[in-house]
């Protein structure tokens, strides 16, 4: 996980004399990055996370300090040293009030002390933090792709919190803006953000992209556990963005973590039949046949069984700009109730009787029970081999 104030500051006070005096609760905030800003009207350039040093240099009295901590916050700061000295000898209590009342930790650092020492220090961290967590992703993805080469992930995830004795989930989410899938530089936003909203989480926990996915497993956690992080993830932050549709699947729980690479193929079952269902969570439990049919790695078998099973009727479609292959799915879907699919269609009902007649003597299809299982299995291939 990105570093939390609390942890950025370990030390300080007794390094560089920083002491926090307003906004305790928000050190658990997640840090992005360290700036330095001296101008009031706060810059567009901050992202959000960031962590603001600034010496009032630009500024006169103490009035500007308030309406600075509020246009920080506003484009999404999380904490803030002033470096106290010949141009802040005070802090007025009203910044103090809202500082504490908004959870936005507020800092003193004397003016003696060099700030190009702390920003050292404190992005060196960052860095540090950062490399870590790629270490620990890292090591994830060579457990899942490659799980026979232990020496490539073991002792990495040992080292971190991660032991081979704990209850293991996986949580695969894709997202698409408008159809499109997020990726590049929003898709590490998205991540960055997600483990804001998950950082009362006390349990190891990792967050990695994979090609369009991103990728959460936790130590110690079950699956009924990780669908009520994934519900927090869709109301506290998916639910913010416009026009985006979320798929997330989870797998089962496995005790270790040597079958994750079992749990991420569950994952990825499930995110896809999410997707094809159009439900935001589902569990590997609850994917139903899709659990056989992505269980076949070579989509040629699948497309061998939809031409068996449909060759004829697509052939006829295409040929004469019919639509007897949607009409039979309809019919299928409604459990053959003319009414409905009459209804659904919007044509006539003996439109329909019409079309069922001429696919039973046409098609060679008798909507007998082996034949409607053999349909549907049909179709459901179809979906999932238009989609992909």
């Amino acid at each position: 996980m990105a570093i939390t104030l609390s942890r950025l500051f370990a030390n300080s006070e007794k390094n560089y004399n920083i002491k926090l005096i307003a906004g305790q609760r928000g050190m658990k905030n997640l840090v992005r990055w360290v700036h330095m800003v001296e101008d009031r009207e706060v810059p567009g350039f901050l992202h959000g996370n960031e962590l603001i040093l600034t010496t009032g240099i630009a500024q006169t009295g103490t009035q500007w300090i308030e309406i600075f901590v509020k246009n920080l916050r506003k484009h999404g700061a999380i904490g803030l040293i002033l470096n106290v000295g010949p141009y802040i000898n005070s802090i007025p209590r009203e910044v103090i009030t809202y500082c504490d009342d908004n959870e936005f930790p507020l800092f003193t650092v004397p003016w003696e002390i060099h700030l190009i020492d702390v920003t050292f220090d404190f992005c060196h961290r960052i860095i540090a933090n950062e490399e870590n967590e790629t270490s620990i992703a890292t090591a994830f993805r060579n457990l899942i792709f490659s799980p026979g080469n232990r020496e490539a992930y073991v002792s990495a995830l040992e080292r971190r919190g991660f032991h081979n004795h704990g209850e293991y989930t996986l949580l695969l989410m894709q997202a698409a803006r408008n159809g499109t899938l997020i990726s590049g530089d929003e898709w590490h936003n998205i991540q960055f953000t997600m483990q804001s909203v998950l950082k009362n989480i006390d349990k190891p926990f990792c967050i990695f992209d994979q090609e369009n996915y991103l990728v959460m497993t936790a130590s110690g956690v079950n699956s009924t556990q990780m669908e009520a992080y994934a519900k927090i993830l869709n109301s506290e932050l998916f639910n913010q963005f416009k026009n985006v549709t979320v798929n997330v699947g989870i797998s089962d729980t496995v005790t270790g973590y040597y079958d994750m690479h079992i749990c991420y193929k569950q994952a990825f079952t499930a995110s896809n039949t999410a997707k094809l269902l159009e439900k935001q969570i589902l569990n590997y439990q609850d994917t139903g046949i899709y659990k056989l049919l992505y269980a076949v790695e070579d989509v040629r078998v699948l497309r061998r069984y939809i031409d068996d099973t449909f060759h004829m009727i697509i052939e006829y479609d295409s040929r004469h700009n019919t639509d007897y292959l949607n009409t039979l799915k309809c019919y299928l879907e409604n459990n053959g109730s003319i009414q409905k699919v009459s209804s659904q269609m919007e044509v006539h009902r003996n439109t329909i009787n019409y079309k069922m007649k001429f696919i039973r003597e046409n098609f060679g299809i008798k909507l007998e029970y082996s034949d409607i299982a053999s349909l549907w299995l049909a179709f459901n291939m179809k979906e999932i081999v238009d989609r992909n």
